[in-house]
C-alpha cells in the first residue's frame, strides 16, 4: 500500500469539522496559533495534539479502556505501554453526553491519521 497523504486520505478524515475548528487556538512546543484541518501545515504542526483528541475517547468515563492497546496512542515521553489516558477536548465534541461510539471518529479514521503520521506526515 502506498504511503498515505494529507491531501488524498487525512483533510477528508477532517473535512466536515474543519469550519467549526478554524478559531481554535492550540499551544504546542512549537507556538499557539489557529488550527486549520484543511491545512496541510496547520496540521502537521500539531499532529500530536491532535492525535490526543481524536484518541480521547480510547478509554471510557470509568478509566477502562475502550479499545484494544494495540489501537491506543503512547504517551510522549512516556515508558513503554504507557498511554494517552485521556484529552482536555476529544474531537469530536460530546456536548450532550451522547454514547461515545455514536461520538468518536471511526477507528479507521483514526487508523489512517496515526499512519499517516508514522509515514512521515506526507503532502
Amino acid at each position: 500500500m502506498p504511503p498515505l497523504s494529507f491531501e488524498r486520505n487525512i483533510k477528508p478524515i477532517f473535512a466536515k469539522y474543519a469550519d467549526d475548528m478554524k478559531d481554535v487556538q492550540v499551544s504546542a512546543p512549537t507556538g499557539t496559533s489557529r488550527l486549520y484541518l484543511n491545512d496541510y501545515d496547520s496540521v502537521k504542526s500539531f499532529y500530536y495534539e491532535i492525535q490526543v483528541t481524536i484518541h480521547g475517547y480510547d478509554y471510557n468515563r470509568d478509566g477502562t479502556p475502550a479499545v484494544p492497546v494495540e489501537k491506543r496512542l503512547p504517551k510522549r515521553g512516556g515508558n513503554p505501554g504507557e498511554f494517552v489516558t485521556s484529552a482536555p477536548h476529544p474531537m469530536p465534541p460530546n456536548d450532550y453526553g451522547w454514547p461515545v461510539e455514536l461520538i468518536r471518529l471511526p477507528q479507521d479514521g483514526i487508523d489512517a491519521f496515526d499512519q499517516w503520521v508514522a509515514d512521515g506526515m506526507l503532502p
